[in-house]
């Protein structure tokens, strides 16, 4: 199923449907925790988690007298390990053939034909780290590859030594496919949109996925069909070959999708093309369907499917063809009087014929061919594309998006297909729930190819981070989780953050080991307990008090609190005039250079959470505070707390991007609570800072909590 991020239409189906998901989205991946146990962020984490792994006590120490040793074929992946080390920590390792240097130091790169662990499939491998060096070993470069992601894992910054964790990993992916689907409208053809694309395409890639889905329509400048009104934005032919060749080169199979069909409000970016649709007089928003009789049509898209397959040069095409139900269809002079089946029948037909010509594949969404009623609500009877489905071709792929948590109707609608005699592959979307069961419901179908993400309205834009709703990070993380390894871990005993986790991958920070507290009693203005009367008005039974009874520790920062028996735990600034909670701003003495502060912090549920629980609303970030760094020069700098973006609710099911989780747990009701790390990095690390200045901004009834600080010290 598909929704325009820019197109979308508030009557539309899909909002039941994602009332429905959103039920289903329930325990948060790390809410199964009892009151007060801490979630930190686990140092040394693996994901996805490895078939088979086993530490041991010893560490490799990585620095500039070591050598990456590589057999012939592995020369793209020792340059890819160097050019990943000089990334994420600034340190520069020579690459050499295999058998050239006899020094010890070494990590060793090669294709293995044998041997008794080595895994059969190319994309696994074995990866032994010790004193001794780090073996990397795999049937094919792919599997190198993978193992590349996962040594990078264990790597940890100890001052100016970086260490190999001890360790012997065998591993493979269980799926074939794992993958996330981008609908690239939203980008554009500048330098820093561009990278910032391949900064994601490589996240994507640490996390072992191998399968890119770009959607297009008219966002690319083709030589043949014109689409003046987004001509300003739209990638170049060389600048999307530019996106899949870099994909390309990280093992990804790029896959261009075009709504065929259905959905086919992109071809009105050229108004001449107002004529090929199905109800020309009128505006239908995302639910416009062309007319699959009109001539002109079969014009265009012969024209963009051959364009686009020279620009992929893809072994598949997805044509979409989703929700034809809920648009216009067979109801012009030229399709009234014909059977819609076959209308859609020589719709798909003809498309698969041009893909076939190019040696190319095609696939498309699942439930255009469901019978009316069953399976699904809201399938396409207006198609009838049960009545065609045994005269299609048997190798078209079929993609069965399922949204709610796997039961055994969800199996009967996959072997429909199935046992048919056609290959599936799955497609989730942001339920954590759902998407683990779906994988273990895939990886036990022998027709099933694998699993892949859709965000639809949880993404703004793929190259801004601010613009990916935290259901959508957390939901690309999993999917790469359990598409490789869809049996371990169970969800309750997840113990990191995943959108932290992704977001270091996306934007990699050498954290600091020096942190100091500062001491905050004198600014402590308000006491949080059990009393059903205190902010966030949880009731007795939150057990509030055993998270706030003793310090945190959120990876190098110790962050310091009031106690249990404090006569007040936080500062709490007020969020509307007539809310009784203390007025701010509240400004705290620092006097000191710091090169960075880290603030535990988190804030209430917005007064109105169904508005920005909305789809169409799910990226937006309210002010909730600012915070104001005033030098002793006179000079300031400030920071915007933005909710969803460095900081969340008490009970929110997600962590933030810039930011993370450095406490969560349950309370006996069921009720989550949780705590934010956010860090802020110092604009003038030189400078002395007089004091840091918090204070209430929001217009959605917000109170922002600050329970501790911390800083590092500026390095002189």
């Amino acid at each position: 199923m598909s929704l325009s991020h820019t197109s979308r239409n508030a009557s539309h189906p899909f909002i039941v449907a994602l009332a429905l998901v959103t039920a289903f989205c329930t325990m948060p991946v790390s809410a199964a925790l009892r009151p007060g146990v801490i979630n930190n962020v686990a140092d040394g984490v693996l994901i996805p988690q490895p078939k088979q792994v086993s530490y041991n006590k010893q560490s490799f120490p990585i620095n500039t007298s070591t050598i990456i040793s590589y057999d012939e074929a592995n020369l793209a992946n020792a340059e890819y390990l160097q050019s990943e080390l000089r990334r994420l920590y600034q340190l520069e390792c020579k690459i050499t053939k295999a058998g050239s240097s006899t020094a010890k130091n070494q990590i060793s790169l090669h294709i293995a034909k044998t041997g008794k662990a080595l895994p059969q499939k190319t994309d696994g491998y074995t990866l032994t780290v010790n004193n001794n060096g780090v073996t990397l070993a795999s049937r094919g470069l792919v599997g190198v590859f993978y193992g590349i992601q996962t040594l990078k894992q264990l790597l940890s910054q100890h001052g100016v030594e970086l260490l190999a964790k001890g360790c012997q990993v065998t591993d493979e992916p269980a799926m074939a496919w794992r993958g996330v689907y981008l609908n690239l409208r939203s980008i554009n053809r500048s330098p820093e949109s561009m990278q910032s694309m391949k900064n994601l395409i490589n996240s994507f890639a640490a996390l072992k996925m191998n399968t890119l889905f770009f959607e297009l329509s008219d966002n690319i400048i083709y030589d043949r069909q014109k689409f003046p009104a987004m001509e300003h934005q739209a990638l170049s032919k060389a600048q999307a070959k530019e996106l899949v060749n870099y994909a390309k080169s990280l093992h990804f199979e790029v896959i261009p999708a075009l709504q065929m069909l259905s959905h086919s409000v992109w071809i009105l970016s050229n108004p001449a093309n107002f004529p090929l649709l199905e109800d020309p007089e009128h505006d239908n928003g995302w639910s416009t369907n062309w007319c699959p009789s009109h001539p002109g049509v079969d014009a265009l898209v012969k024209d963009v499917l051959e364009e686009t397959i020279e620009i992929f040069e893809p072994k598949y095409v997805h044509i979409c063809m989703d929700e034809i139900n809920y648009g216009p269809y067979a109801m012009c002079e030229r399709c009234k009087t014909q059977n819609p089946s076959e209308l859609l029948y020589r719709s798909i037909k003809r498309m698969y014929d041009i893909n076939a010509s190019k040696g190319v594949k095609t696939m498309m969404w699942h439930d255009t061919l469901l019978p009316t009623g069953q399976y699904m609500v809201g399938t396409t009877d207006k198609a009838r594309g049960w009545e065609i489905i045994d005269k299609l071709p048997k190798d078209i792929l079929m993609v069965d998006w399922d949204y709610e948590i796997y039961t055994a109707e969800s199996q009967k609608r996959l072997r429909y297909f199935t046992d048919k005699g056609f290959p599936v592959v799955g497609a989730t979307f942001y339920s954590p729930v759902a998407i683990q069961g779906f994988a273990q419901a895939l990886a036990k179908e022998p027709a099933s190819l694998g699993l892949f993400d859709t965000l639809w309205s949880y993404v703004g834009s793929w190259a801004l981070p601010q613009d990916v709703a935290p259901e959508a990070w957390s939901a690309v993380l999993l999917t790469g989780q359990y598409a490789w390894n869809p049996a371990a871990p169970k969800l309750s005993e997840i113990r990191y953050d995943p959108i932290y986790q992704i977001s270091k991958i996306i934007r990699p920070d050498k954290e600091p080991t020096d942190w100091s507290s500062v001491p905050l009693a004198k600014y402590y203005n308000y006491r949080i307990t059990n009393s059903a009367d205190s902010w966030p008005k949880y009731g007795a039974e939150n057990a509030v008090h055993k998270v706030l009874g003793s310090d945190i520790q959120s990876g190098q920062v110790r962050f310091r609190l009031a106690g249990q028996d404090a006569a007040k735990n936080v500062i709490l600034l007020s969020a509307e005039p007539d809310d009784a909670l203390p007025k701010g701003p509240v400004t705290i003495a620092l006097n000191k250079k710091a090169s960075r502060l880290a603030l535990l912090i988190t804030c209430n549920l917005p007064l109105d959470r169904d508005s920005l629980a909305h789809w169409s609303r799910v990226t937006s970030h309210p002010l909730v505070a600012k915070a104001r760094l005033e030098y002793t020069d006179g000079t300031s700098a400030d920071l915007e707390f933005r909710y969803r973006w460095n900081v969340t609710d008490w009970n929110s099911k997600f962590g933030v991007f810039d930011g993370r989780i450095a406490v969560t747990a349950e309370t006996e009701s069921g009720s989550r609570i949780q705590l934010i790390r956010t860090d802020w990095v110092n604009p003038h690390p030189g400078k002395s800072i007089k004091n840091i200045s918090i204070e209430s901004q929001n217009s959605s009834g917000m109170s922002l909590a600050v329970f501790a600080i911390s800083i590092s010290a500026a390095q002189e």
